[in-house]
């Protein structure tokens, strides 16, 4: 996989060797709020202790955590398809689970199963199997999940408009577009192999207003903040970022916090320990370097979103525990200051 941009290698950790071979993969969607697995818009929960407010992210990040491995599809056709009022971006590489199922550090089998429930269930249809779906991106606008899920991948767009036909959903259109009334709106984009869920039509409809304008995306924007925030952390198979009110919260914790950013970017399952590169993004390079003088804030910061991936993690089938987490290596670069986050799991459970 390419690795995202990283603080300096750690070499007490990696034994002098700064290189190292991922050998896991990764995972994720959506379901009612009555499974053990997640929601997308149920499990955007709020980090306590000193990190009070910034919210942590739905549970598969934790578990793609832990799971992930193989190659990223890079951040750059994600934002091509995001509305430039996006605060909150979840990205998933679903590809690279297949691409590395035999390295899969728990049970395969249970982790898709559930994982391919979570998808039924987010886009209300059983035409979408696991090996059609590429990539899944979470887009919200705010902290209530005013947002959209899109979805990418190979699919049969007429077998899921039957279902939907069948199950007597509303259909309309927007600019030559399908809208699907179902309880919740969905799109299907079939030049852009994607499909949009959403609980809002406004949300649908500015993904559409993308793909035929050709404008409006946060790529054409590569200087709002969380744009600059998902290219600091580069190409990854799982990546969070967070900025807007999400990094005005982040304040509380850490004076002059505007965002942040999260990506997998390697495991080693005989050291039980899966890696992540963790970007804090100020509003000044002086903010920045204030908060690396005061190191143990910005640090807590840190470990505390990692402290709630691992919580949840712990609840998705087929992965194994998160034992404990750790941050090294803080350094400035600008208004960013990097750091390295470490997630002890057990693989003998």
């Amino acid at each position: 996989m390419t690795t995202p941009q990283t603080p300096e290698d750690n070499p007490e950790r990696s034994g002098g060797d700064s290189t190292s071979t991922p050998s896991v993969p990764p995972g994720d969607a959506a379901g009612p709020a009555t499974r053990r697995g997640f929601n997308w818009r149920n499990k955007w929960v709020l980090i306590g202790g000193g990190v009070a407010g910034i919210v942590a992210v739905v549970v598969i990040v934790a578990a793609v955590m832990l799971a992930a491995g193989g190659r990223g599809n890079g951040s750059a056709s994600t934002l091509e398809l995001v509305p430039d009022d996006t605060e909150m971006l979840f990205v998933l590489n679903l590809a690279a689970i297949r691409s590395a199922e035999a390295d899969f550090p728990g049970d395969y089998d249970d982790f898709v199963d559930e994982l391919q429930d979570e998808i039924e269930s987010e886009f209300d249809t059983e035409e979408i199997g696991f090996e059609q779906v590429n990539s899944i991106i979470v887009a919200a606008e705010n902290q209530s999940f005013d947002g959209a899920v899109v979805m990418q991948g190979d699919f049969f767009f007429g077998d899921i408009q039957d279902e939907w036909e069948d199950r007597e959903y509303e259909e309309d259109s927007y600019r030559g577009y399908e809208i699907w009334d179902g309880g919740k709106y969905f799109v299907l984009l079939e030049e852009a192999g994607a499909i949009v869920a959403s609980d809002s039509e406004d949300q649908v409809k500015d993904v559409i207003n993308i793909v035929d304008r050709g404008t409006g995306a946060l790529a054409d924007d590569p200087e709002e903040d969380l744009a600059r925030i998902v290219s600091r952390l580069g190409t990854a198979p799982v990546m969070i970022a967070a900025a807007g009110d999400f990094g005005e919260q982040c304040e509380n914790a850490v004076a002059g916090c505007a965002g942040f950013g999260l990506a997998y970017s390697g495991a080693d399952p005989d050291r039980e320990e899966v890696t992540v590169n963790l970007v804090v993004l100020f509003s000044s390079e002086r903010r920045a370097e204030r908060a690396i003088d005061d190191y143990d804030d910005v640090a807590d910061l840190m470990e505390s979103l990692l402290d709630g991936f691992a919580d949840e993690a712990d609840d998705f089938a087929g992965l194994p525990n998160a034992e404990d987490v750790d941050v090294d290596d803080l350094l400035v670069e600008g208004e960013f200051v990097l750091g390295t986050g470490y997630l002890e799991i057990d693989l003998d459970e």
